[in-house]
């Protein structure tokens, strides 16, 4: 596959914009220096009255700069006050806009196989460079690609200190609705909220902002491993053979008797087949990383149209050869209990353990995810759909790639047949046993 670029603009907001300087929230600034890239793909020719591609690429440009308007911090650049604090500058310096062009069709870019998207989506996303100044990169990257049979893909990079997945979705499900004509919710951009909600100290440990915690039983590697990925799809019927397989002792694990969700379900099973997999022994300590939505767990509940991080990372922590010799129900209880400890005062208890720690860029420069622990990211909930552009919803949507061994996305299925995918990345010599462990149910 070859991709000829054609044009790299920066789009501005279609007017005038807030200035001055952004605040960026303890949960903000616990991720990453990253930009986490996410690709969508459509089918853009109609029946009746088709956009040419210059047609696609003006309404596109256009709506992009008059949704900046409204999300104007998207615009800006990384800074950092007089005591070294990174925060959002507003100065209105615009987003990266590419345009491309690609020698295979739509179809042939979607035909994944098993390996997964990683080395086929990659060349769809506009590359940052990191090495100089965080000031000197944009927040969101946009490239639009299109195909031979008229289909396109639109891939959107937006930096992690700014949003989380939900706000990212916000975004541009916004732009979508901006280039239809429609009005759109105004996103809150004021993250001192977040900051307010802090107790005046910490009440709990928060082993999930803990570096010793998470990494302290994280075996350094002598030599570089190889690894892989894989794309697995999963069927209806798997999934409710995992969801009766979890809940047929649910009663020992969850004294409300309430059934354990999907998510459930399918995170305690992967954990237990990574530990197989890897080879763990019995003593071995492993935690599943994962976020909760903070959203609709705080007290009073985060603004509607918040735009920014409003997540509260889960841990929980195990020996593997507990894992292993327990039922699925009793690991997906522990799940369970770890989501259901997140309420208001938690959440508020990590953010005061945030700012009194400093912890800034928590996970820089080592992945949380990495063996013998594991993460787990769910995208099957995010309202994809919402993104219709004028040419209709995307037919598929999925990260651009993994950059952490150890990390799991659950998908929506590419195709009408499955139920869910996953996007895997393992050590190579971890792969085929993980892969057998986690269809042998």
């Amino acid at each position: 596959m070859k991709i000829n670029v054609k044009e790299t603009t920066m789009v501005r907001p279609a007017k005038d914009t807030p200035g001055g300087s952004l605040w960026l929230s303890e949960i903000d600034l616990f991720f990453p220096n990253i930009h986490n890239n996410s690709v969508h793909f459509f089918k853009t020719s109609m029946d009746t009255n088709p956009l040419s591609m210059d047609d696609i690429t003006r309404i596109l440009k256009q709506s992009l700069s008059e949704v900046l308007v409204h999300f104007y911090p998207g615009a800006g650049r990384l800074g950092k006050d007089e005591n070294g604090r990174v925060q959002i500058e507003c100065n209105a310096k615009g987003v990266t806009f590419v345009v491309a062009e690609a020698d295979c069709t739509l179809d042939e870019m979607l035909d994944i196989g098993e390996s997964g998207p990683v080395s086929k989506f990659r060349p769809l996303i506009q590359p940052v460079d990191y090495s100089q100044d965080i000031s000197s990169f944009p927040l969101i990257l946009v490239k639009v690609t299109y195909f031979k049979c008229g289909g396109m893909c639109l891939a959107v990079a937006q930096h992690h200190w700014a949003v989380d997945g939900s706000s990212a979705v916000q975004f541009i499900n916004s732009w979508a609705s901006m280039a239809r004509g429609q009005p759109i919710d105004e996103p809150v951009h004021d993250r001192k909220w977040i900051s307010n909600q802090a107790l005046p100290s910490p009440k709990f440990d928060h082993p999930e902002y803990d570096t010793n915690a998470i990494f302290g039983h994280v075996k350094p590697n002598p030599v570089p491993v190889d690894i892989s990925t894989a794309y697995l799809r999963i069927s209806t019927q798997h999934i409710h053979a995992l969801k009766e397989k979890a809940n047929a002792n649910a009663e020992k694990a969850d004294a409300h008797g309430k059934k354990f969700s999907v998510y459930e379900s399918l995170a305690a099973h992967l954990w237990r087949c990574a530990c197989k997999a890897r080879g763990h022994p019995d003593d071995q300590k492993t935690s599943l990383v994962f976020p909760v939505n903070a959203r609709p767990r705080l007290c009073p509940l985060v603004p509607r149209g918040f735009y920014g991080n409003a997540i509260q990372m889960s841990a929980p922590s195990a020996f593997s050869g507990e894992l292993l010799k327990e039922t699925l129900s009793s690991t997906a209880g522990r799940l369970r209990k770890s989501i259901n400890e997140k309420d208001n005062e938690y959440i508020r208890s990590g953010i005061a353990y945030l700012r009194d720690n400093k912890v800034i860029d928590g996970f820089s420069g080592r992945s949380s995810f990495r063996n013998p622990n594991l993460g787990v990211v769910s995208w099957s909930q995010m309202p994809m759909h919402a993104m219709d552009f004028g040419w209709g919803p995307p037919v598929y949507a999925a990260p651009a790639s993994i950059r952490s061994e150890g990390k799991i996305y659950v998908l929506s299925a590419s195709s009408k047949e499955d139920s869910l995918a996953l996007y895997v990345c393992l050590e190579t010599s971890h792969m085929e046993l993980f892969k057998k462990t986690f269809y042998d149910i």
